[in-house]
Protein backbone atom coordinates (compact mmCIF):
# COMPACT_ATOMS: atom_id res chain seq x y z
CA UNK A 1 0.00 0.00 0.00
CA UNK A 2 2.58 1.91 0.13
CA UNK A 3 2.71 2.93 -3.91
CA UNK A 4 -0.58 4.01 -3.37
CA UNK A 5 -0.97 5.81 0.12
CA UNK A 6 0.35 8.97 -1.61
CA UNK A 7 -2.33 8.77 -4.49
CA UNK A 8 -5.04 7.98 -2.13
CA UNK A 9 -4.16 10.95 -0.04
CA UNK A 10 -4.35 12.80 -3.33
CA UNK A 11 -7.98 11.63 -4.05
CA UNK A 12 -8.98 12.22 -0.68
CA UNK A 13 -7.68 15.75 -1.41
CA UNK A 14 -10.23 15.87 -4.49
CA UNK A 15 -7.65 15.22 -7.57
CA UNK A 16 -8.53 13.17 -9.82
CA UNK A 17 -6.16 9.82 -10.23
CA UNK A 18 -6.09 6.75 -12.49
CA UNK A 19 -4.07 3.56 -11.40
CA UNK A 20 -2.89 1.78 -14.83
CA UNK A 21 -1.38 -1.19 -15.81
CA UNK A 22 0.89 -1.63 -18.89
CA UNK A 23 2.60 -4.73 -20.23
CA UNK A 24 3.61 -7.70 -22.29
CA UNK A 25 0.95 -10.20 -22.23
CA UNK A 26 1.38 -12.70 -19.10
CA UNK A 27 3.41 -10.54 -17.04
CA UNK A 28 0.91 -10.35 -14.08
CA UNK A 29 -0.67 -7.41 -14.45
CA UNK A 30 -4.53 -8.68 -13.73
CA UNK A 31 -3.23 -10.18 -10.95
CA UNK A 32 -1.29 -7.19 -9.39
CA UNK A 33 -4.91 -5.28 -10.05
CA UNK A 34 -7.23 -7.76 -9.13
CA UNK A 35 -5.94 -10.65 -6.94
CA UNK A 36 -7.55 -13.11 -4.43
CA UNK A 37 -11.28 -10.98 -4.29
CA UNK A 38 -12.11 -12.81 -0.98
CA UNK A 39 -12.49 -11.31 2.40
CA UNK A 40 -11.05 -12.49 5.34
CA UNK A 41 -13.32 -13.58 8.23
CA UNK A 42 -12.85 -10.08 9.77
CA UNK A 43 -13.77 -8.43 6.55
CA UNK A 44 -10.63 -7.31 5.53
CA UNK A 45 -8.74 -7.87 2.08
CA UNK A 46 -6.49 -11.02 2.02
CA UNK A 47 -2.96 -10.81 1.64
CA UNK A 48 -3.28 -11.53 -2.24
CA UNK A 49 -5.73 -8.83 -2.51
CA UNK A 50 -4.88 -6.81 -5.56
CA UNK A 51 -3.94 -3.30 -5.84
CA UNK A 52 -7.64 -2.00 -6.63
CA UNK A 53 -9.64 -3.86 -3.55
CA UNK A 54 -6.92 -2.70 -1.81
CA UNK A 55 -7.52 0.72 -2.45
CA UNK A 56 -11.00 0.61 -2.83
CA UNK A 57 -11.53 -0.80 1.05
CA UNK A 58 -8.95 1.79 2.23
CA UNK A 59 -10.58 4.82 0.44
CA UNK A 60 -14.41 3.40 1.74
CA UNK A 61 -12.92 3.18 5.31
CA UNK A 62 -11.49 6.77 4.99
CA UNK A 63 -15.51 7.94 4.15
CA UNK A 64 -16.60 5.75 7.14
CA UNK A 65 -14.25 8.12 9.70
CA UNK A 66 -14.60 10.96 7.88
CA UNK A 67 -16.84 14.51 8.55
CA UNK A 68 -17.01 15.08 5.18
CA UNK A 69 -18.84 14.10 2.23
CA UNK A 70 -17.66 12.78 -0.97
CA UNK A 71 -18.99 11.66 -4.07
CA UNK A 72 -17.10 8.60 -6.08
CA UNK A 73 -16.73 7.73 -10.01
CA UNK A 74 -15.16 5.11 -10.68
CA UNK A 75 -14.49 3.95 -13.95
CA UNK A 76 -13.21 0.54 -15.23
CA UNK A 77 -11.79 0.00 -18.59
CA UNK A 78 -9.93 -3.46 -19.52
CA UNK A 79 -8.50 -3.70 -22.79
CA UNK A 80 -7.39 -6.70 -23.93
CA UNK A 81 -6.19 -8.25 -27.28
CA UNK A 82 -6.86 -4.47 -28.26
CA UNK A 83 -10.07 -4.64 -27.75
CA UNK A 84 -11.83 -2.85 -24.75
Amino acid sequence: MMLLGPMLDEVLMGYNCMLFAYGQTGTGKTYIMQGDLMLTPMGNPSTQAGRVLRVLFRLFHQFKTSATDYSVKIPFIELYNEEL
